[in-house]
């Protein structure tokens, strides 16, 4: 009885990122009767994965390893790579067990790469990879489906026409993905550009804000510095004059003080003075003290009237006005003492504060004072606040 081939076991290794590419290579080697081993179809539920495996890799006639640019990274594929190199180690020489395939254009691994790989991006990779797997077969017995096409020297039209196909799909595919590859390119690298602008605008902005801070510090650390020297200095030169520093800064700020104080008092007695001073009116002053006073052209400047306006008001003279002796009226203007209205009226300051009855001798602007002369210094006082009888 003839004994039965058993299909060839192929181990298929690659990165979780190329399952799409590998699993059509799985439904492509399964339709032509290989007995593919793949890790989403081989693996029960509860199974020890690594366990499984590390069986997998020393029962396969053949591991394809599956190279893309992912391939190269930290993962169990490196592991799988290994244990495949330690089979392949004890094979003979020149037996076919680990084939490189590459999914696309990249590099392959330096420990596999004494070993010929095979482009299934190309339009002939998956022949060649059926055309390996094939003498494999041969060499350990096991069973292949036969294509005219993996059979070097044998072609037919329908393989070309096949192959037309298959390399135009190819072509169609491949500057389908180059195009959207190179649109997300374009899409990102704008994207990029717009961030790295926002990113340059708000750098720009806080450098500014920055700046300025630091230049307005800088300038006010330079004047402390230069009046903190200049006190230094003027320390210093004081001390080689043996002065003290302090009793000087304190005369200077009383002196300021003062001054100020002093301001104050100028400008606001004279604003209270006339505030307070009473207004005499020609009414208020009688005929009677008006002809004895013999001072009666004082009254006309206080209440700004005119010699003659002040005479017809009063229904008088201009006889009765004048006396030899008396008292003469007197407004206090800004800036008087009584000394100086004594020497003006050749009289004293006794005299004046006696007839006026003063008790202190500070005088408000406005304010009337009767001033002895002649020496006469014993008359009768003008009433200031006797209405004139009508």
């Amino acid at each position: 009885m003839p004994e039965t081939k058993r299909p060839l076991k192929v181990f298929l290794c690659h990165a979780h990122s190329d399952a799409p590419a590998v699993r059509a290579l799985y439904n492509r080697l399964v339709k032509d009767g290989v007995d593919t081993w793949l890790d989403k179809e081989k693996l029960l539920p509860g199974a020890d994965w690594e366990y499984e495996i590390r069986k997998a890799v020393r029962e396969s006639d053949v591991v394809v390893v599956c190279h893309s640019k992912q391939f190269n990274q930290k993962g169990f594929r490196q592991k799988e790579v290994r244990i495949a190199l330690e089979e392949a180690d004890l094979l003979p020489k020149g037996e076919i067990f680990i084939i490189p395939a590459r999914l696309e254009e990249c590099d392959v691994l330096e420990d596999l790469i004494r070993w010929h790989w095979v482009d299934l991006f190309e339009a002939d990779g998956y022949d060649n990879l059926m055309r390996a797997l094939q003498a494999r077969a041969n060499k350990v017995g096991a069973t292949l489906q036969i294509h005219k096409s993996w059979l070097p020297g044998i072609t037919s039209p329908r393989s070309k026409i096949k192959e037309s196909v298959e390399e135009k799909v190819v072509a169609s595919n491949r500057d389908s993905s180059e195009e959207t590859a190179n649109k997300e390119k374009v899409e990102r690298e704008a994207a990029e550009k717009t961030a790295q602008e926002k990113a340059q605008r708000e750098l720009d902005k806080l450098v500014k804000k920055n700046e300025r801070r630091y230049k307005r510090e800088i300038f006010w650390i330079d004047v402390k510095g230069k009046f903190d020297l200049f006190l230094i200095d003027l320390h210093y030169r004081l001390a080689l004059l043996r002065i003290n520093f302090v009793p000087i800064m304190l005369l200077l700020a009383m002196i300021a003080i003062a001054g100020v104080l002093v301001f104050y008092l100028y400008v606001n007695i004279p604003i209270l003075i006339r505030n307070q001073s009473p207004t005499l009116q020609p009414s208020q002053l009688p005929a009677e003290a008006i002809a004895t006073s013999g001072a009666f052209t004082a009254i006309p400047t206080f209440n700004s009237l005119s010699f003659n306006e002040t005479l017809t008001f009063n229904e008088m003279h201009p006889s009765m006005t004048s006396t030899p002796m008396g008292i003469e009226i007197y407004t206090v203007q800004v800036g008087d003492t009584l000394y100086e209205i004594a020497l003006k009226f050749h009289t004293t300051v006794e005299a004046i504060e006696k007839q006026n009855n003063l008790s202190y001798p500070y005088l408000r602007v406005g304010q009337i004072l009767q001033i002895p002369v002649n020496g006469v210094n014993s008359l009768t006082a003008i009433p200031t606040s006797t209405p004139m009888p009508k």
